[in-house]
Order: structure tokens, then C-alpha cells, then sequence
């Protein structure tokens, strides 16, 4: 089934080069046979319900996301830490260094995200909503411990957006466009055989004093009215109303 939320393309190509990192650089400082821990051993994909089935998780959570990790019992973390000792020690200090060694693959997957660390982790296992949140995990062969991490986590490493231009105001657009201005000025009736014998250089009559109102028209109609003046060698029209 496709979640609804989904993990992407950038974020999981970024999750596949850095969470393997992240182990392999816990393994060198935490297990005393690191050896056989090779980046070819690692799976990282998009997490589905299928792979949350461990009876223990850690958890850390942060602001942007949380980070879960997943075994069966302490013995996995025992195998893996103490791989290579033929009597794997059960005393205080190795659980205590159990405790120390979760945390610590926490804080280096966080260290590789570019996250600040975390000074504990909690019980607690992920849920199963993985349609509205979807996650990353990574499996290990040979390994019986499982990470699984918040895509949300990984946002950082998603490609930031060109700045968008700012919108100009609808006032300030529709104010500097430009409009073209007619007067009207009514004329005498004429005859259309009169009509089709205009020469450039004949006059119009008009009936319509100077003293009257002309009307101002836009192409959308008539927008104001006023009266033909003089203004220095032009003839202009002085608004009356609008």
C-alpha cells in the first residue's frame, strides 16, 4: 500500500549515503569486532508495517521528528557489541554499557543528519500510522537491530525553492495602466451619400455650444464630463464632475 505522506527521491537518496555512515562509524567505536561491518551489508528503503515488528524499541524524540530503534532482546546488543568473544559478559557494566551504546547510535545517526544529540532515550516503539508519517528504516545482515527514522528528519537535505518575486498590489497594477480618452462631441446629422464624399479639410457642424459639459469616454464608457478650454496653444478639457 502507497502512504499517503511519502519519503521521496532526495530524502531517501540522502538517507541511503549518511545512515549507513552513521553505523558504520558507531560499530568502530562501540564494537569490539567491527571487521565484517561493510556498507553492502546495509539496507536502507522506505519503512513499511512489515518491518516494525521488534519487541523492543529506544526512541528519541526531537522537535522535527523522532528516531526509533528496534531489537528483540539485550542479547542482540550483546551479540553485537561483544561479537567475537566467546563468553559474552552479562555483569553490571556490560548492561550499562549496553545502555550507553544505544544512545550513542542514536546520537550518531543525529551527528549524521546534522542534528544536535540527545542525552537519553525512552522505551517506546513506533507507531503504525506510517500513511500520514512516513519513515526511513535500515536493516543490517547479520544484525537483529533495526533503525527507523522520521523522513521529517531528513528535510534539510530537500532542495530549497527560488525565492518567488513578490506579487504587486491589484491597486498599484490596475493604477499604472494606461488608458485611452475620447471627448465626445455630438455633430449635425448628415446624409450618408454626404457621408461617403467627406474630403480631408471639410467641417462638421456641430450644434453644441463651447459652454456645454463634453463627456470623457473610456473604452468601457463614460467615465466624467467638463468643458473645452484653452490651456497656452491647446485645446483641453476641463473636468466638470466624475
Amino acid at each position: 500500500m502507497v502512504p499517503w505522506g511519502f519519503v521521496g527521491s532526495t530524502r531517501l537518496q540522502n538517507a541511503r549515503q549518511l545512515l549507513p555512515e552513521a553505523w558504520l562509524s558507531w560499530c568502530k567505536e562501540w564494537c569490539f569486532n567491527a571487521v565484517n561491518h561493510t556498507q553492502d551489508k546495509i539496507h536502507v528503503s522506505e519503512a513499511g508495517a512489515e518491518q516494525i515488528t521488534h519487541a523492543e524499541w529506544v526512541c528519541a524524540e526531537l522537535s522535527d521528528g523522532k528516531i526509533w530503534v528496534g531489537y528483540d532482546s539485550n542479547l542482540d546488543w550483546h551479540g553485537q557489541v561483544f561479537a567475537g568473544i566467546k563468553e559474552l559478559p552479562n555483569d553490571a557494566v556490560a548492561v550499562a554499557l549496553i545502555e550507553q551504546a544505544k544512545l550513542a547510535l542514536v546520537n550518531s545517526v543525529l551527528a549524521a543528519i546534522g542534528m544536535e544529540k540527545v542525552t537519553a532515550v525512552v522505551q517506546a516503539a513506533p507507531s503504525q500510522s506510517l500513511y500520514t508519517s512516513p519513515r526511513v528504516v535500515m536493516q543490517i545482515a547479520e544484525s537483529a537491530i533495526t533503525l527507523v527514522i522520521d523522513a521529517s528528519l531528513l528535510n534539510q537535505f530537500l532542495p530549497v525553492p527560488p525565492p518567488q518575486k513578490a506579487l504587486n498590489r491589484r491597486d498599484d497594477v490596475i493604477g499604472s495602466t494606461r488608458v485611452s480618452l475620447r471627448v465626445f462631441l455630438p455633430l449635425e446629422r448628415v446624409s450618408v451619400a454626404a457621408l461617403d464624399q467627406l474630403q480631408p479639410g471639410d467641417v462638421l457642424p456641430t450644434a453644441a455650444p463651447l459652454s456645454q459639459r463634453f463627456q470623457l469616454v473610456l473604452p468601457d464608457g463614460p467615465q466624467a464630463s467638463g468643458y473645452l478650454v484653452r490651456h497656452n496653444s491647446q485645446r483641453v478639457l476641463q473636468l466638470a464632475d466624475h
